[in-house]
């Protein structure tokens, strides 16, 4: 929606000549302002140069270069889910996401990034007198630069927490995890339906 809105208000004049001069204009001025400054702000926050009290990629992306992290990271994700026939894929899942989210990284426009910078540090957070004009973001730039690092981010997560599983791997794992939970019960409760369904379960893996 918001892609949209801005998208509209900067390329078709039709869309706010049409508003220009109603009572809404005003309120509909004041929201896309609102929006622009906090979408900037959490977009700088999460660019922020890195340091021990800052919690932004650049510090993540400095972590992942040290080998034995990204190691622990994929020893860790193989065992999301911990079911050892899907200990291979779930690593190489998340080894893909995570070259996936340091390609992006890499991607991100330079320029864009200093230009939200300076119009954080510069316009947002001081009053300054005799400021000298720099370039302002323009909507593209936010929303390119907010469009990768969802996407980043989305890849860490992945990387992290996996589970990215297709349908047959999911039905794997929840038909095997069935016949533990009925193997247990089965000797408390002696159901031939039971049983027979744990020999079905067997035939099919």
């Amino acid at each position: 929606m918001l892609r949209t809105i801005f998208r509209e208000a900067n390329d078709d004049r039709s869309f706010t000549s049409a508003i220009n001069h109603t009572q809404e204009a005003w309120a509909y001025e004041a929201i896309i302002r609102s929006l622009v400054r906090s979408m900037a702000a959490s977009c700088n926050r999460t660019l922020d140069a890195p340091s021990d009290d800052r919690a932004s990629l650049p510090q993540i992306f400095d972590r992942l270069l040290l080998p034995d992290v990204t190691l622990a990271i994929l020893d860790e994700a193989q065992r999301r889910p911990d079911f050892p026939r899907l200990y291979s894929k779930n690593r190489q899942y998340a080894a893909d996401a995570l070259k996936a989210a340091k390609d992006a990284y890499q991607s991100i426009d330079q320029d864009a990034k200093q230009r939200l910078k300076d119009f954080r540090n510069r316009h947002e957070s001081h009053l300054l007198i005799g400021l000298e004009e720099v370039p302002h973001p323009s909507f593209g730039d936010l929303l390119d630069t907010i469009d990768t690092v969802i996407g980043i981010v989305a890849n860490l997560d992945h990387a992290v927490l996996g589970g990215n599983l297709g349908e047959d791997d999911i039905e794997l794992v929840w038909r095997v995890r069935a016949k533990s939970f009925w193997s247990r019960l089965v000797n408390g409760v002696p159901d031939e339906g039971i049983e027979d369904a744990l020999r079905e379960i067997d035939k099919q893996n």
